[in-house]
This record gives C-alpha cells, structure tokens and sequence, in this order.
C-alpha cells in the first residue's frame, strides 16, 4: 500500500506537472520539482535531485528527469551513464520511443559493437549503471524519462551524460543516429552533487577519428577546392600571354601535379574513414571517386600527351579539357557537400565560399580579358594577312605591266 501511495505521490507531484508544463514549451519550469535544471544541449534539458549527499552514513540517491523533443513520431530519445569514460562506448542507456502499444522505455548497454553498427541494439534487463524506477511520459512528440539511481559511498558523483536522437525504431531495436556534429558532440560530464554545475561541453583533445576527418577535409579542401582551380586558370587565362616561350604549361603542371598528390592522400583518409565507420555518406563517396578517377585520367593523359602538329592532338584537346573542367565542378561541390558533413565553425565554411567567390570573380574578368585579346589578335591576323595580299596584288600587277613593256619594247 506503501508503494502505491509513494507512485501516486510521484506521479502528481512530478508526472502531472511536467505533462502540463512540457505542454507550455518551458523544460524547466516542467521540471521545478527537481533541485537542479539545466539544457544538455538546444535540444535535451536535464534536471536532477541528489537525496542523502549531505548524510555520509547513508546511501544517495540520484533521481533524474531528462526531457526533449523527438525528430519524428517514429522516432527515440536516448539518455545515459558511461560509468567509464566521456564517449558512447560503455554507456548504459535509457531510450523511449513510441510503439503500437504506446510509450516504451527500455535499458539498453551501448557497446563497442553497436556503435559501430556490428549489431543492433536490444534491451537488457539489467545494465552496469543500475536505473531503478525507470517511466516516461510522452506528449506529442515531447519526451521525458524518468529514472533513479542508488549510490554507494565509493560512487562518484562525476558523471559522463551521453544522449542522443534518431528517427527510426525496428521492433525494440532503435536505429543509428544521424552523424552530424549536434549528435556527435552529445557529451558532457556533470558534478551532480553541485547545485550550481553546470552542463557544459567537457574541453578535451580530439579524438584520432576527428583529427582523420579534419586531415582529409584540409587535404581534400586545398587540393581539389582551390589548388586544381587555380591550375586550370593558369594554363585557360596565361597562355596569351606566355604563350611563346609556353611558362604557362610548366605554371600548370607545377600547380596540378602536387595539388593531385595532395588530393590522392585526401582520397585515401576519406576511404580510412569509410572503412572506419558504419555510416556512409554515399553521395560524398561517390563523387569522390569520380573526382580521383578524373584527376588520374588528367595524369595519364599528360604522358600521351601528342606533338602539336600531330592530327589526334584536337582530340586529345577536347578529351583534357572536358575531363578537367568536369572534375574541377566536382572537385568544388564535393568539398561543399564535405563541409555539410563535417559541419566546422561558420568561419571555415565561410572562408572557402569567400575563396570560390574570389577564384570566380578572377576567373570572369580574365575570361573577359582573353576573349577581347583572342579577338584582337584575329583582328591583326586578317589585317595582315590582307595586307599581304594586296601587296601580292600589287607586286603581280607591277610584274605584269613590266612584262607589257618589255614586250612592246621588242
């Protein structure tokens, strides 16, 4: 009886109001009962109290509510304890989601092998962080979980939070999340027997992971997003010119061979990662390849490169440039859509569109400026080549009445 009237008691002096409050779109007003309220992130708000911390002789008790908003119907809110360290490796979870049988919430151990998408996610009776009264109230697509968690004296209140969305649900096996940087950067380590802790981002050093993806959009950003450009103004806008003594030809190869070189190692960094990891952004991936396999032809092509005078270097002219313009644009809009992915601080992203603007802006005056001096040129050309035709002209007529005159001389 004892225990009906405590869930009773939890559930009008907790559960109700925070239905009601999650309603009005305010967390923590919904969760007021508790000590402590403060947002994980934009999205996951955390409240807590810690019963018994200021009694040494008996054992604490944590009691937790965390609440947000699900990305769809069909999909989860997760929240959890890594007892370990700050990653989702090892942590013990608590994921609700909607099912055909209403709100669920299960417990669920997040190991090395569902991170990497090995195998699915199944609930488990018992994880190492032992949550006990464990609900969840849902409204709309507005989640909360509730739960509890008892403390021995040795149990440090430190704790790694970890959460996270997704969209999909199969069964009882919730489906990845997306890869993006809010979801990869769910992580924070909260002191919760300090009223005044606050949620923030733990600073710490990159993981391996990170430092391979930023190598490789450095590498695969200069490379294929600026070098290749820049080589290919040199050799469209320099020739006329340079065009005599060909500096632009040995400006183009200066620029494109090492930027290939750069880009290849990029390439392979992006297939590291691939291979890495259970989410593959196949869009990304295949224009990756198409754009190695672009800049090898380019290669490949300057070693049967023909003699000018040679019939099949027209079109060998045709095959080089349509092949390297073609990767050019890929090459740009692949390091876009890397960025996407990536999702850096607004300065890099802006920094590369102001270079693109910069390339392109350089790239329509000097289109201007070469036509104009194409034009010129083949003004000159007619001119002269008409002018040595009235001198031929000339010369033919004067040769002509010559002969007239000898021939009356005679």
């Amino acid at each position: 009886m004892e225990e009906v009237d405590r869930i009773l008691l939890v559930f009008f002096l907790i559960v109700f109001p925070v239905a009601v409050a999650a309603a009005a779109g305010d967390p923590c007003s919904a969760l007021k009962n508790f000590e402590v309220c403060h947002g994980l992130d934009e999205r996951v708000t955390i409240a807590w109290t810690l019963h018994g911390d200021d009694d040494p002789s008996r054992k604490s008790v944590l009691e937790v509510a965390v609440t947000g908003a699900l990305p769809a119907r069909t999909g989860w809110l997760g929240w959890g304890i890594n007892p370990h360290s700050l990653e989702m490796s090892g942590t013990s979870a608590l994921i609700a989601f909607q099912s055909s049988q209403g709100a669920q919430l299960h417990s669920y151990s997040v190991s090395r092998q569902v991170k990497d998408d090995d195998i699915s996610l199944s609930p488990q009776e018992q994880t190492e962080v032992p949550f006990q009264n464990q609900s969840v109230i849902m409204e709309g697509t507005i989640v909360t979980i509730f739960a509890t968690i008892p403390l021995t004296n040795s149990s440090s209140t430190t704790m790694n939070h970890v959460w996270n969305f997704g969209d999909q649900v199969l069964g009882d096996s919730p489906q990845s999340h997306d890869f993006k940087k809010a979801n990869l950067v769910s992580l924070r380590r909260i002191d919760m027997s300090k009223k005044d802790s606050v949620a923030q981002p733990l600073v710490s050093k990159l993981t391996p992971r990170q430092r391979l993806k930023n190598t490789h959009a450095l590498l695969s950003g200069a490379a294929w997003g600026i070098a290749i450009p820049v080589g290919v103004m040199a050799a469209r806008y320099l020739r006329p010119f340079t065009s005599p003594s060909g500096a632009w030809f040995y400006l183009h190869l200066m620029i494109q061979i090492p930027a290939y070189g750069v880009g290849v190692a990029g390439w392979v960094l992006g297939l590291k990662l691939e291979s890495g990891s259970g989410n593959v952004y196949e869009t990304h991936r295949n224009i990756g390849y198409a754009i190695f396999a672009g800049g090898t032809l380019q290669v490949i092509a300057l070693l049967v490169r023909p003699k000018p005078y040679e019939k099949i270097r027209f079109l060998w002219n045709i095959y080089h440039q349509s092949i390297g313009y073609a990767t050019l644009v890929l090459g740009v809009v692949n390091v876009f859509i890397g960025l996407s992915i990536l999702e850096p601080a607004a300065k890099f992203k802006t920094a590369f569109i102001a270079v693109v603007i910069s390339l392109g802006a350089v790239s329509l005056v000097m289109e201007v400026v070469t036509w104009i001096i194409y034009f010129q040129r083949k003004y000159l050309v007619r001119r002269a080549a008409a002018e040595r035709r009235a001198r031929a002209k000339a010369a033919q007529a004067s040769n002509a009445r010559a002969r007239t005159r000898r021939f009356w001389r005679f």
